[in-house]
């Protein structure tokens, strides 16, 4: 500056540019901007069938985008996309499950700003299947205490899925699950031959066909010869019906003579036995058959 008359001074004012740090303002933008990264906490139902068309519902955080709208939103289970996905809110969205295959699969939610997974999420059921009935025969009156073995009984771990047990259309009383492989259950009364055992859950139903088989008490046409000694000894032919079981084999339990057991019994066919007759008194007896089934 210069001195005017009277002392007076005068500066001239000059811009210096100076250089402003911007990193505390970055620091606190950062801090503040929420995460957009979504999260699962749960999907409702965790299970359903193998073909797919289950509707769940998946809460979690973070579906939608910072303008308050579902963007670039998807939905995969065990890898392949769901359909129907709608987020309802920022923290809950519902989607249709695709085909997958038996067992636990993880579940995905994509979004603009990331994804997330809920590992094993989701589990895919198979339908039922019967592979053995035990015993495989009773009575027409129904009753029989049956075993059944399969797979796929239980809905999740521990939950019973069954909802019915029939044996030839007819449903089995006292149905119980005792693991996801082995049920019980009481046969229902039915008509005597083969019929087919159906397990059904609210994944599908599996069939034994022919698996189960009522048969009738045994019938007797006739004896051959129908008279012998007294002492016994004497070789007869029975003829009649039902001396099989429903595998085949002889169901025979016992053959008596007026009350006494006959020995050396042999079954060769539902129709036909022989055995040796007992020692007895003089004049006319009954001849009584005994299967399991009469």
């Amino acid at each position: 500056g210069r001195v005017l008359s009277g002392g007076l001074s005068i500066r001239a004012l000059v811009d210096i540019p100076r250089k402003v740090s911007l990193t505390g303002y970055t620091n606190l933008i950062t801090s503040n901007t929420p995460s957009l990264t979504p999260a699962i906490s749960s999907v409702t139902p965790a299970h359903g069938g193998v073909g797919g068309g289950t509707s769940i519902s998946i809460a979690g955080t973070d579906f939608y985008s910072s303008a308050g709208v579902a963007g670039a939103l998807s939905v995969t289970v065990g890898g392949a996309p769901c359909t129907g996905v709608v987020a309802a809110s920022d923290t809950s969205l519902t989607a249709v499950t695709p085909a997958g295959s038996n067992g636990s699969r993880d579940v995905v939610v994509n979004t603009a700003f990331g994804s997330a997974t809920l590992p094993m999420g989701f589990m895919y059921i198979a339908a039922p299947v019967v592979s053995s009935v035990t015993p495989d025969s009773g009575v027409p009156g129904g009753g029989a205490s049956i075993t059944v073995a399969g797979a796929n009984f239980l809905v999740s771990p521990g939950v019973p899925g069954v909802s019915s047990v029939t044996i030839g259309g007819v449903a089995c009383t006292e149905v119980v699950v005792g693991s996801a492989t082995s049920l019980t259950a009481l046969a229902p009364a039915g008509s005597a031959g083969t019929a087919d055992v159906v397990v059904t859950t609210i994944f599908g139903s599996g069939t034994l066909a022919a698996g189960f088989t009522y048969i009738d008490p045994p019938t007797i046409s006739s004896v051959s010869p129908n008279s012998g000694e007294a002492a016994g000894g004497v070789v007869i032919t029975i003829t009649g019906t039902n001396f099989l079981t429903s595998a085949g084999n002889p169901g025979v339990s016992s053959v008596t003579i007026d009350g006494a057991a006959c020995t050396g019994i042999s079954v060769s066919t539902a129709t036909s036995l022989t055995a040796s007759t007992p020692s007895g008194t003089t004049g006319a007896v009954d001849v009584v058959v005994t299967t399991p089934f009469g």
